[in-house]
Parts: structure tokens; sequence; C-alpha cells
């Protein structure tokens, strides 16, 4: 005796139950050879093929249930949720619209449709953000945008694209080994060039060269990717060649193959961001700290996950006595990679280094002798105020920085061999100027990093005037400089 279409139907949902899809497509479609006419059979049948990744099988059962029963409400939003899986959201919200017309009370409808509204809205600000070249917004927006659509193909190919770009390389290729099809890469062959470009540009030249070749075999057209093959082929030797010069310690040299290797391939960030790191290696060690400092800057510019760029750039912070920032590079390197040793060593030392040079010789930073009387010490202040002074140093943001470091201590210095006072405290070996050595005394001489406010306007501080010798051309307020011949008048 042949069964009859509901107990196949029920036998089918058993088997949806325990996730043996394609079993329960078998039983729904000999259901479906029973009895042609029941929408339940083509929407239970599109929910498994759903769940088997088969969606436009999918969307096609699902149209079937809709032709024998328009007004399904359910079935209407299975069918909504798989066009939102593949980023038709147009259809998506054509089908919510209709949801709302048959059920103007149920407020999950409109839920949908402002869900869908900000999908929409979602993507489309993605080119805008992508002519920018804002690859981190981008970036944001396709992970968002992914979760809902995880099956949009389009959607993937700029989900990749921004997290090269983001320097994300072992993301973007653990991504296209995990998430796209088959199908997808036959149809888009973008997806076999992006994971050897993040092949290339990780380092990993031979698993890129072989992917390369995988692809051009593929492809109508293979000399479209001619020029990452040449890149491929050139970039080990002239890479190994500084990197050679570098350790033969020939460090002029070596700076001028570093800056033949900046113009090899501009957009293969992580390369280039390393060259620049390498770089300021040399400027260091020839004692070029602002060039060092600028280069590192760069690198980690390039690369906001490069961690030798963060070690190498505090190391050179460390050189000019700017421990603060030296410890923020060594703690972002942390975070990049807990287990990092280099940057747990390099924040251990920090701590020992700064134990030993907090307390500052006030009479070395501004040049003064123990015996310096107050005059001298006042013409010293004035000389080192204008040879630091931030606005004499704008040359570059490196020089700037380095700069407003030292025209802090000069005023810190100033502040306190200035006070007869705070002078004798010092003279004592006790610094004003920090708690720690205060001795539990209630002792409050103001911040240091006052004197840039004291120069640029604003209360706090020491106030003071200046103005030109013989009474003419007198100014008072914000500090930009002083021409030849300006004195001080402090209060």
């Amino acid at each position: 005796m042949s069964e009859d279409w509901e107990s196949l139907k029920e036998k089918g949902n058993i088997f949806f139950k325990s996730k043996n899809y394609e079993r329960a497509i078998d039983l729904y479609n000999e259901a479906i050879k029973l009895a042609p006419d029941q929408e339940v059979l083509y929407s239970n049948k599109g929910t498994c093929l759903k769940c088997l990744g088969r969606l436009k099988e999918a969307i096609k059962d699902y149209k079937t249930s809709l032709e024998l029963n328009p007004k399904n409400v359910k079935n209407l939003k299975r069918l909504a949720s798989v066009y939102v899986l593949i980023g038709n959201y147009g259809e998506a919200q054509i089908i919510y619209e209709k949801c709302v017309s048959l059920e103007p009370r149920d407020p999950v409808h409109k839920n949908d449709i402002d869900k869908i509204k900000r999908l929409i809205q979602d993507y489309d600000s993605i080119d805008e953000y992508e002519k920018k070249e804002n690859w981190e917004r981008v970036e944001e927006i396709c992970s968002r945008l992914i979760k809902e659509s995880s099956e949009f193909t389009e959607l993937k190919l700029k989900y990749i694209k921004c997290l090269i770009e983001n320097v994300k390389l072992l993301e973007a290729i653990t991504y296209i080994q995990n998430n796209v099809k088959g199908e997808e890469k036959i149809k888009y062959e973008e997806f076999d060039y992006y994971a050897a470009l993040a092949l290339y540009y990780d380092g990993q030249y031979d698993k890129a060269k072989k992917q390369l070749s995988i692809l051009q075999s593929k492809s109508s057209d293979s000399s479209k990717y001619n020029k990452l093959k040449e890149k491929l082929n050139e970039i080990k030797t002239i890479k190994d060649k500084a990197t050679s010069v570098f350790k033969d310690k020939k460090y002029e040299e070596a700076i001028e193959e570093y800056t033949k290797l900046l113009d090899f391939d501009p957009d293969n960030k992580k390369f280039t961001s390393i060259i620049y790191a390498n770089r300021s290696l040399c400027f260091k060690k020839l004692n070029k700290i602002t060039e060092a400092l600028k280069d590192c800057n760069s690198s980690v510019k390039l690369n906001p996950n490069y961690i030798g760029g963060y070690l190498k750039r505090g190391k050179v912070y460390e050189e000019l006595k700017m421990y603060d920032d030296a410890r923020n590079d060594y703690s972002t390197a942390k975070k990049l990679d807990p287990s990092n040793q280099d940057a747990i060593n390099y924040l251990n030392n920090l701590k020992m280094i700064e134990k030993e040079v907090k307390k500052r010789d006030y009479y070395q930073i501004l040049g003064v002798d123990r015996n310096a009387d107050e005059r001298t010490i006042k013409k010293a202040y004035h000389k080192m105020a204008l040879k630091y002074h931030p606005d004499r140093n704008s040359e570059s943001e490196e020089t700037k920085k380095m700069a407003e470091k030292k025209f802090i201590d000069v005023n810190d210095a100033y502040n306190v061999l200035s006070d007869p006072k705070k002078k004798s405290m010092y003279d004592q070996g006790i610094d004003p100027l920090n708690p720690e050595e205060q001795g539990g005394m209630n002792v409050n001489f103001g911040d240091a990093s006052d004197i840039l406010r004291m120069f640029f306007g604003g209360s706090g501080g020491p106030q003071f005037q200046f103005f030109q010798s013989g009474g003419r051309g007198r100014s008072q307020g914000g500090f930009s400089g002083f021409p030849g011949g300006f004195e001080f008048t402090f209060h």
C-alpha cells in the first residue's frame, strides 16, 4: 500500500529536524508528485534547500508556494530572508512592504522594512567610502552587512578588497578559503586574483606564484596578471640585496637601497611599511633621529598592525627620552600580540630606565652650571625657549613633537631654578615637580604641560609680556616666536 502525501511530509519533517536535509528533500519531492497543489511541501523543501546553501533552488520553491497562496505571510518572509542572504535588498523590501499591506497592525513587518532600508543605505555608502579610500570604514560596513548577507558575492569581493587594503592579509586569505564557493570562483576570477595578491603582500611568495599560475591557466586573458608575476619574480632578489648591505653595516648604502625599494610597489603596504622601518633603523644607527622617527611614523601609518614598526619607533622615542610615547608604542605592540616577548621585555626595561632618569638635571637642560645667578638662568631660559619653541621647529610633525618635549623641559627647569624655594629643594636632592620626591610634603607647583597653554593663550601657568627693545612694538598675549630684539617680562 502506497503512502499518502501527508505521511511523506511528516517523515520529511522528521529528517528536517535531524538536519538530514537531502533525505527530507527526497520525501518532499515524493509528496509533491502525489499533491502538486500543496504549498507547504514547496515551502518546506525550499527551507531545506536554503539550509544546504542551494539558494536559487530555494527561491524557486518559495515562489511556487506563493503562487499557490500569495497571502501566506510566513512564506513571503522566508523568501525575503533568502533575498537578504544574497544581497537582493530591493526584492526583499518589496516583499516586506507586501507583508505590511496584508497585516498592517503587525509591528514586526515595519521593523523588517526599517532593517532592509538600513542595509540598502549601508551598501550604497560603500562606494562613497571607497572613493575616499577610507578602508577602515568600508571594512566596518562590510563586516556588518556580511552578517546578514553571507551569500552576497559582490559584497564578498568588496570585503576581501578592504581587508587587503587594511593589511589584514591572513584574514583575507582565510576568508577566501572558508567562505568563497567554487562556483563563485568560476564566475568571478577576482577571488583567485585577490588570493594571489594577499599571499604576495604577506610575503608568501612561493604560494602566491602557485596561485597565480592556477589563475592564469584558467583565465581567458592571462596577460593582465603579468605585472603581478613580474613583481613576484623580482621582489625577493632586491629585498635580499638591501638586507645584505644592512648586515654589513653599510648604513648609508643601505639607506639608498631601501629608498629605491619604496618605489618598487607602493600598493604593497606591508612590504613598504617594513622598508620604512628598516630604513629608520639605518638612520638611528647614524644618529639621524629625526629621520628615523619620520620613517617609523610612515611605517605604522601604512600598516597600523605592524608590530615591528611600533617596537622600532618605541626605541627611537627612548633615544629621545620621550618615555610616555615609547610606552604607548610598546603597549600597542603587546596589544596586537600579547605573547610578543620583545614588547614585554621593552616595557619592563622601560620601567627601570624611567626610574633611573626620573630626576631631570635642570642645570644641564638650561646649559648653566650650579653656581649660575638669576640673570644667567633667565638669559639661558630665553635662549632655550626660543630654540625649542614648536613654531620654530614646525618643518615636520616629528621635529615639532621633539621640540615640544624639550620646550616643556626647559620651562620646568626655569620654573624650579628661578624660584629660590624650589631651587633650594632641588639642590638638596628633591625635585619639587616630582610628587614622589616630596617626602609626603603638601607641595603643588602646577603642571609642566601648562607651558604650552602659557604660550598659546588660556589661563594657568606663569603669565608674561614680551616687547621690542626701546618700548616700540609692545605686544601681549599669545606666543608666536621672538623676532630679534624681543625681551620677556615675567609675572
